[in-house]
């Protein structure tokens, strides 16, 4: 899992709309700015994309440790 420096866990991907620290969770900052997965949530990310991943701790990836 990733968590940011306020303590919110970041789920990149499907353009942010499941990360509570994207801009739309009510009542809780943004986190996106400081966010290395930013590109996961861009409209032009693909799925597949997510597919090739490598990284360990995106729990989009198959390789995700949270994942097997």
């Amino acid at each position: 899992m990733i968590i940011d420096v306020t303590g919110i866990p970041l789920i990149p991907g499907n353009c942010g709309k499941d990360c509570p620290g994207s801009w739309e969770y009510a009542g809780l900052n943004c986190c996106c700015d400081e966010c290395d997965y930013i590109m996961c949530c861009q409209d032009a990310h693909t799925a597949e994309e997510c597919q090739i991943c490598s990284d360990q701790h995106c729990p989009h990836s198959p390789h995700c440790s949270e994942n097997t």
